[in-house]
């Protein structure tokens, strides 16, 4: 596999996310990504089409992204951040109530039954149809910060393979939950700097691209 690009000066990564509040993660499973999710014609694509629309009714922006974990069951299971709960086996009903009612009106649906999310959540994007540097860096970042995971032993520490999330030029990018840091310019070698930084709830100031807003109060 193509290796990672060479990172360009750090101070280039400095306010380069964009203001967000609740972040909308899906755990879709191994599928395929358009370049543009919003282009498929299927749930996924559904839910980032919705939820680009609306941004146009809160402040700040919700955000949505998927990933290739897999759901518990069937449907597709949902994180939203900064609340730390899972929604369980969505359909494009239940998506909807927790867009209007959750993403945007800012309460928990408590009769879908969401679940407490523990641990920490690592966002690695991977979207090589929608950018090259990020298909080519991904992948090996995943895999190297898995297998450090697996030799530290961090069983409530987790990596989502994840599509789009903004600053393709930053590859790799990189989330983290709780908090939404995120960091730019991350390659393989450095994933034992980062998981110290994840185990002290600790920012990464050296690849620190910005982080969630979170919603309004």
């Amino acid at each position: 596999m193509t290796p990672c690009q060479e990172p360009g000066p750090l101070e280039e990564l400095r306010g380069t996310v964009k203001s967000y509040g609740r972040h909308a993660i899906a755990l879709a499973g191994w599928t395929t990504w358009k370049a543009r999710i919003e282009e498929q014609d299927d749930l996924l694509g559904s839910m980032a089409r919705s939820t680009k629309d609306a941004a146009d009714r809160v402040t700040p922006k919700p955000k949505f992204t998927a990933t290739r974990t897999e759901p518990a069951g069937d449907g597709i299971d949902v994180l939203v951040f900064p609340d730390q709960v899972v929604y369980r086996g969505l359909t494009e009903e239940t998506w909807t109530r927790v867009l209007d009612q959750h993403l945007v009106g800012g309460t928990v649906v408590e009769d879908l039954s969401p679940e407490p999310v523990t641990g920490h959540h690592i966002t690695v994007c991977m979207h090589g149809a929608r950018d090259a540097r990020c298909g080519a860096c991904g992948p090996l970042l995943a895999n190297a910060l898995e297998e450090a995971i697996e030799v530290r032993g961090l069983e409530d520490v987790h990596v989502h393979r994840s599509s789009h999330v903004g600053g393709h030029r930053f590859a790799g990018n990189v989330l983290v939950y709780p908090g939404g840091a995120w960091y730019g310019y991350v390659r393989p070698g450095d994933v034992e700097t980062l998981l110290d930084h994840v185990e002290k709830g600790s920012r990464w100031e050296a690849h620190h691209r910005g982080e969630m807003v979170g919603p309004q109060s």
